[in-house]
């Protein structure tokens, strides 16, 4: 079989990184594919900022303003479709505060991330995706939650996927409970008619 080479005129051309990931961004079936799709390639290395600059560049794409919010959301510490939810539909949709996201700071000697903290509140939520805690949390999920109790005097609260998308509204009224009780002076607010959080 004779293999015979493009032609510098062919039609056929290399597309980027960038280019493939906003292309299936446009036509991702749900928001938490997109997020998925953009958390995804961040850890494997592509930069939000060079992701952006393309998603302007693009001149047809349906999904611009939502791409970008997404990209947003992961440059304030959002790194999954779980933490995009909790975000958006527990936090913002309840009026709570806005947690500290991804901080690493130093508990009983050694050092630990948390997804979500509300500094000065002595209140911290992880949550517990697949990708990170395939089951369920780990042996050293654990002891990091009680030397964060012991060492700092902080509650940890830890959330799965049913939780956090099943029931974001009893989520919303657990972390404020936790709140207030810490100090938190602010007020829940109901996320629409039917909310179970007020």
């Amino acid at each position: 079989m004779t293999r015979i080479p493009p032609s510098r005129e062919s039609p056929l051309r290399h597309a980027t990184l960038n280019e493939t990931l906003v292309a299936l961004l446009d036509e991702a079936p749900s928001l938490d594919d997109a997020v998925g799709l953009v958390t995804s390639a961040i850890r494997k290395g592509l930069k939000p900022e060079s992701i952006r600059s393309r998603v302007l560049r693009a001149r047809d794409l349906r999904r611009r303003a939502l791409i970008l919010e997404i990209l947003a959301d992961t440059e304030e510490g959002v790194e999954s479709p779980l933490e995009y939810r909790f975000h958006h539909d527990v936090e913002d949709a309840h009026g709570l505060p806005q947690s500290v996201r991804q901080e690493w700071r130093k508990v009983g000697g050694r050092w630990i991330r948390s997804d979500c903290r509300y500094a000065g509140f002595g209140v911290v939520v992880e949550l517990d995706g697949e990708l990170a805690h395939p089951g369920k949390a780990t042996p050293a999920d654990l002891l990091r939650d009680n030397d964060v109790v012991l060492t700092a005097g902080e509650i940890t609260l830890r959330y799965r996927w049913p939780h956090v998308a099943g029931t974001p509204c009893a989520v919303a009224r657990q972390v404020a409970t936790a709140l207030t009780a810490r100090g938190w002076e602010g007020e829940i607010r109901a996320c629409g008619p039917r909310c179970g959080a007020v």
